[in-house]
């Protein structure tokens, strides 16, 4: 065997044991990733989908079971002004006989990790309510969530407007 027979046997064997290692490496990686990250995505658009619909549907007699479904998703900053704003919004939902149904268009996360996520949310509301007369109403929604969870529950800890 001459000796460029042999450099290129040993580089052939080089190339093909590169290749079953890139491949072995690849397979590894795919069941190295977690199936809760995935798992934890759709989590968190579940939620912060849950959380928006129930935020922006109003129905003024419907209001407490609403507000209700609200705060369940809710959590520190947004709980705390929601609540703070609960006797406002029930007063404004019933004068006006405010009715508002939500469409969701799309979610996406920004930043996740096992312990908070931000999200955007777009969505838009029909609305109707008694001062407006009886043309319905038209309102694009662009969301920003902040999201934490809290003992295996995504919930919303702060929402911004997003222009």
């Amino acid at each position: 065997m001459t000796g460029t027979t042999r450099t290129n046997r040993v580089l052939l064997l080089l190339v093909v044991a590169f290749v079953v290692a890139a491949g072995v490496l690849f397979v590894l990686d795919d069941r190295a990733e977690p199936a809760s990250q995935a798992t934890d995505y759709s989590q968190i658009v579940a939620a912060a989908e849950e959380e928006m619909t129930a935020f922006l549907t109003m129905d003024h007699t419907r209001f407490d079971e609403l507000s209700a479904r609200v705060l369940e998703g809710a959590t520190g900053t947004f709980e705390q002004e929601y609540t703070a704003a609960l006797d406002s919004l029930r007063k404004t939902a019933v004068d006006e006989k405010w009715v508002a149904d939500p469409t969701i268009d799309s979610i996406g996360i920004s930043s996740a990790d096992a312990d908070s996520a931000t999200v955007f949310v777009s969505a838009g509301t029909v609305e109707t309510f008694e001062s407006a007369g009886d043309d319905p109403k038209q309102r694009p929604w662009r969301i920003k969530l902040e999201m934490v969870n809290e003992n295996g529950r995504w919930l919303v800890s702060d929402v911004g407007y997003v222009s």
